[in-house]
């Protein structure tokens, strides 16, 4: 019950500690890096690693356990975006827990519904807000502390157990209509 009812509180937790992150940027331009690791910094960010492809990436993070990768679509030659996630995933390079956010200049509505297909945890369009970043970073983290312990589950097989907390999180956390009366 314990669990039940810090979940319940989620919700109403306060702003992420940032500078308790360890964030991985990747992208194949030095420009965007260093603007998302001075972005970053500015927030609290004071873990952050820069790669400039997926080769790269993958070295790192079998290196090191990241609690957010930011990564662009479009990472220049060999693999993009969409195949780097694929690829740790499938090796399970990255925990269930750790936040994916996917950035790009793309448009192009097939581009972004490959990117969405593979659920990156969000999806940023290049040119975005540093408030922007904020926002969606607090609210992917927040999430993902909250069903926290549903991956820990999943990472073990427990699936029927981890199937049951996620009934328990969603019971305490109704999900907001989006319209007035829907």
């Amino acid at each position: 019950m314990v669990l039940l009812s810090r979940l319940d509180t989620m919700s109403n937790a306060p702003e992420t500690d940032f500078s308790t992150l360890a964030v991985l940027v990747i992208d194949d331009h030095p420009g965007m890096r260093a603007s998302l690791r001075m972005t970053l910094s500015n927030f609290g960010v004071t873990k952050t690693d820069m790669s400039q492809g997926a080769f790269d990436a993958v070295h790192r993070i079998k290196q090191r356990k990241y609690d957010v990768i930011v990564c662009d679509y479009n990472l220049g030659e060999g693999r993009d975006g969409q195949q780097l996630l694929e690829e740790l995933r499938h090796s399970k390079l990255i925990s269930l827990a750790t936040v994916f956010l996917m950035v790009t200049a793309e448009r192009t509505y097939e581009k972004v519904m490959s990117a969405v297909e593979l659920a990156p945890d969000d999806y940023l369009i290049k040119p975005f807000t540093a408030e922007a970043l904020q926002q969606r970073l607090n609210q992917v983290l927040k999430k993902k502390a909250a069903f926290a312990p549903v991956y820990r589950l999943m990472e073990e097989a427990l699936n029927a157990e981890a199937a049951t907390v996620c009934d328990r999180i969603a019971a305490l956390n109704p999900a907001t209509p989006s319209m007035p009366g829907a």
